[in-house]
């Protein structure tokens, strides 16, 4: 199975099969003083040079190997909105994001889980994004873990205060 980067450029989508990739790196533009561009040469020996450095890092985590997930696994994504939450809001099936893993894919910071929409982390934290296991245990990317679903919601709930706080005060 083929894994591909997407990016846009001009407002047009461009995708690299990754698995056609040699090497990437990054350099600073030529010319441009503190701009930098990202090189990547391709098995046949071509090369495409893609403005700004943050290609390098989606190419390397998409160039891991991938093992299929066993059923069960689940990344639970919640968004926080200016409503207070209650647990059983954040499990309600309107505001939880809940998609199957697929797959897994080991990169530099370990496995990562593959979903069919994309994992939809919440920008500026404005949310909380995990893994439920088939066991009913969650447990997220910054190794925080809670015993089931409902302990998890409980403190969604928690977490949303203090970002409804730093929200206030930076307002």
């Amino acid at each position: 199975m083929a894994t591909f980067y997407e990016f846009y450029s001009a407002h047009h989508a461009h995708l690299i099969n990754v698995d056609d990739v040699r090497s990437a790196r990054v350099r600073k533009r030529e010319g441009s003083g503190e701009l930098f561009e990202t090189v990547i040469e391709f098995k046949d020996g071509t090369e495409r040079v893609l403005p700004g450095q943050n290609h390098l890092k989606f190419i390397s985590r998409m160039s891991g190997p991938v093992f299929p997930a066993t059923p069960g696994f689940f990344v639970l994504t919640f968004h926080y909105t200016d409503e207070t939450p209650s647990a059983a809001a954040v499990l309600d099936d309107l505001n939880l994001n809940r998609e199957p893993i697929l797959a897994w894919r080991c990169g530099p910071h370990g496995a990562e889980p593959i979903v069919i929409e994309g994992q939809d982390d919440p920008a500026d934290n404005a949310g909380d994004s995990v893994i439920l296991y088939p066991s009913g245990r969650v447990l997220s990317s910054h190794d925080r873990e809670w015993p089931s679903i409902d302990a998890w919601a409980k403190d969604v709930c928690e977490q949303w205060t203090e970002w409804r706080e730093k929200r206030k005060a930076v307002a």
